[in-house]
């Protein structure tokens, strides 16, 4: 793994790189390391060794220029279905339209409407669904449970995510792993999951703008 587990930054791109890499190897899957490499560079948007020609490939998955790319098309698709929030972007339009011009994905001008409506429909998804003042107060919530969860036990969770194989335990159990714990440093953190599950969360109080 090329990434360095004890740097002081640590970003969603580069453990998904490290999962790929893992998952790879704890399946004996046989793919030739250039093949691998060649995927934590997508993942990464480490463009650096890229081909002449080939660098256009670098804006599907992780677009450094202008940050469309098909990971934005999927959680926007799936978050905007689940949560029931429409959205007027027509991907597949978008899709078809795209060209390669000068080694960079591009947009038929027409299309400018479309683009735009990509990013309202993200900032529409904001407002509405990732800063609601519900899931905000579960979202603080739970922050708070696992900071003082990670205290009573050594901060096994903070030190998680610098190895793969301890992160990928990080999932909902963890929740019901305080929940169920039985020692006397962790009532706390018990008690803000007991708070979750009755539904008495956090108040709303007030909000500002940032200038």
């Amino acid at each position: 793994v090329d990434w360095n587990p004890r740097e002081p930054t640590w970003n969603h791109e580069a453990m998904g790189a490290d999962m790929f890499e893992w998952m790879v190897e704890d399946n004996h899957i046989d793919l030739d390391q250039e093949v691998v490499k060649r995927v934590r560079d997508l993942i990464t948007s480490d463009d650096s060794g890229a081909a002449p020609g080939k660098k256009f490939l670098w804006d599907i998955v992780a677009n450094k220029r202008n940050s469309v790319d098909v990971d934005k098309f999927e959680y926007l698709m799936r978050d905007a279905h689940n949560a029931g929030v429409k959205g007027s972007v027509d991907i597949s339009r978008l899709v078809s339209f795209m060209k390669v011009i000068d080694d960079k994905i591009c947009f038929k001008a027409s299309e400018v409407y479309n683009v735009y409506e990509l990013f309202h429909t993200r900032a529409s998804l904001h407002q509405k669904v990732y800063t609601h003042k519900k899931a905000k107060a579960i979202e603080y919530m739970v922050v708070d449970a696992l900071a003082e969860a990670d205290i009573a036990w050594n901060n096994e969770i903070s030190n998680a995510i610098w190895d793969v194989k301890d992160f990928i335990k990080l999932d909902d159990s963890i929740l019901k792993r305080i929940e169920w714990s039985r020692e006397p440093q962790m009532q706390l953190a018990r008690d803000i999951v007991r708070r979750i599950r009755t539904r008495d969360l956090y108040q709303y109080v007030n909000e500002y703008s940032v200038p």
